[in-house]
C-alpha cells in the first residue's frame, strides 16, 4: 500500500486590535491512491482519520514553521486524545478545539479534563457547549459562535447568555468589517474569517484616492516595458519611496557589503528585478499602515503565485504580481474592479484577478483555496500536495522576515 500526502495551512484569529490572537490549523490528508479511499481526502476532526497523520505531518512541518510563536487553534476529537499529543503540540501553546459531533465514548468529558490538567485552553463550538458541556462549563475556556448561523436578534439573544458565564467568545466567519464592528459591539474577543482581506465602508475617499495612487505606482515598477532610466525616475518621483528603497538596502535584512547611496547605484548592484520588488512591496506597505495583517497575506499571495509558478512554467515576475495586486480591494477600500481599473496592468493580469482566468488566474485560485483549506483544489494536477504545501510554508517564512524588514 502507498503513502498517504498531507496539507497544513493556518487561518488567522485576531483580537479587538485586529492583532494575531493564534492560528486555527487546517489539516488535509489524502490517502494513497491504492489505499481504501480513492476518491479523495478527509478533513482530520470531521471523519476520524488517525491521530499519526497529525502529528507525523506537524512533527514534520514543525509547529514554529506553521504558527510562528502564536498559539495553535487544533481541533479533531480522536487526534486531540493522542498519548503523544504534547510532544508536538506543548499545552502553553495550544488550544484545542470541540466542534459538533466529536464528543464520543473515546473524546468524553473525562478525555477534555485530562487535557485540561495538562494545561491545555478548551475551546468549544456553541452547539457544543449548549449540548454537551454545558453543565461542564468550568471545562470550557472559550466559546466559538458561528454568526452566519445566527442572524439578528438570534445572534444577540445567543450572545447574553454565553456573557452571563464569563466566557471568552471567538466570533467564527465573520465576512465584513461591518460583521466584526458588530460582534465586537456585542462583546465578542476573538475574531475568526476572510473580514480582512475586504474593503472597508470609508467616508474620507482621500484615503483611498492616496491608498490607489501608490497601488498604481507598484503596478508601473512593474511594468516589463520599462527599462532602467523609467524605474529611477519612478521612484525618484517619490520622495518618501525613494528613502525607505535606500534604507531598506542598506539594513542587515539586506547585507550588502558596502553602503548604496544612490537609486542608480542600487539598480546597478542589485539589479532592476530585485529593485522592482522591493519597491513595490514598500509601496503596499505604505498603503497597508495600521494594517499590517493585510500586507502578510499580500506578500504570502504574491510570494506562493511566484513559487508554483516556477513549478508549473509560468512567468514567475506576472505571477508574483498577480498575489501582490490580489488584495488591492481591501487596500484601497474599494471592490476589485475599481482598484485595478486605473493600474497600468495589462488585459491578461486584470482577468486573472478579476474571474482568475487563464494560467496566471488558475496559479491565484490555488493560492486562495489553499489559503482557505480547500486543499483538494489547491493540490490538483499538474500540482501535488507536496509542492502546494511547501510553496506555502516558504512564502510563510519569506512574508514574516520581509514584513518585519520593511517595518524596520
Amino acid at each position: 500500500m502507498g503513502v498517504g500526502t498531507s496539507c497544513l495551512a493556518r487561518v488567522g484569529i485576531y483580537d479587538i486590535q485586529l492583532d494575531v490572537h493564534g492560528y486555527e490549523i487546517l489539516y488535509w490528508y489524502a490517502p494513497p491512491l491504492d489505499g481504501l479511499a480513492p476518491n479523495g481526502a478527509e478533513p482530520v476532526g470531521r471523519t476520524g482519520i488517525e491521530a499519526t497523520t497529525l502529528l507525523s505531518a506537524l512533527g514534520e512541518v514543525g509547529l514554529d514553521a506553521l504558527v510562528g510563536d502564536r498559539p495553535a487553534w487544533v481541533s479533531g476529537g480522536e487526534v486531540l486524545a493522542a498519548d503523544d499529543l504534547a510532544d508536538l503540540l506543548p499545552p502553553e501553546r495550544t488550544v484545542v478545539v470541540l466542534t459538533h459531533g466529536e464528543l464520543s465514548a473515546s473524546f468524553s468529558v473525562k478525555a477534555i479534563s485530562k487535557l485540561r490538567s495538562q494545561g491545555y485552553r478548551i475551546a468549544a463550538d456553541d452547539q457544543v457547549f449548549e449540548h454537551d458541556l454545558a453543565a461542564d462549563a468550568g471545562l470550557v475556556d472559550v466559546v466559538v459562535v458561528d454568526v452566519l448561523a445566527h442572524r439578528g436578534k438570534d445572534l444577540d439573544q445567543r450572545m447574553l447568555a454565553l456573557r452571563e458565564r464569563g466566557l471568552e467568545l471567538l466570533a467564527a466567519n465573520v465576512a465584513t468589517y461591518e460583521s466584526f464592528e458588530r460582534c465586537r459591539e456585542l462583546g465578542f474577543s476573538l475574531f475568526e474569517g476572510r473580514f480582512l482581506a475586504t474593503p472597508r465602508v470609508v467616508p474620507d475617499r482621500r484615503v483611498s484616492a492616496e491608498a490607489s495612487v501608490r497601488v498604481q505606482l507598484a503596478a508601473q515598477l512593474n511594468d516589463p516595458d520599462a527599462d532602467f532610466d523609467q524605474l529611477a525616475a519612478l521612484i525618484a518621483a517619490d520622495v518618501t519611496l525613494s528613502y525607505r528603497l535606500l534604507r531598506y538596502i542598506n539594513s542587515a535584512h539586506v547585507g550588502l557589503r558596502r553602503p548604496v547611496v544612490s537609486l542608480r547605484e542600487a539598480l546597478v548592484v542589485l539589479g532592476t528585478r530585485n529593485v522592482r520588488s522591493w519597491a513595490s512591496m514598500l509601496l503596499m506597505s505604505d498603503v497597508g499602515t495600521g494594517r499590517h495583517q493585510i500586507v502578510a497575506t499580500a506578500l504570502l499571495r504574491a510570494h506562493m503565485c511566484q513559487s508554483l509558478a516556477q513549478a508549473t512554467g509560468e512567468h514567475t515576475d506576472r505571477a508574483f504580481l498577480v498575489g501582490l495586486l490580489s488584495v488591492a480591494d481591501a487596500l484601497t477600500d474599494r471592490p476589485l474592479a475599481d482598484a485595478i481599473d486605473d493600474v497600468p496592468i495589462d488585459g491578461e493580469l486584470k482577468e486573472a484577478l478579476l474571474g482568475h482566468a487563464g494560467p496566471l488566474g488558475e496559479l491565484l485560485k490555488r493560492v486562495l483555496a489553499f489559503e482557505h483549506g480547500d486543499f483538494a483544489t489547491a493540490a490538483a494536477a499538474p500540482l501535488d500536495t507536496r509542492t502546494a504545501t511547501g510553496a506555502y510554508l516558504e512564502a510563510i517564512s519569506w512574508s514574516s522576515r520581509t514584513v518585519d524588514a520593511l517595518a524596520a
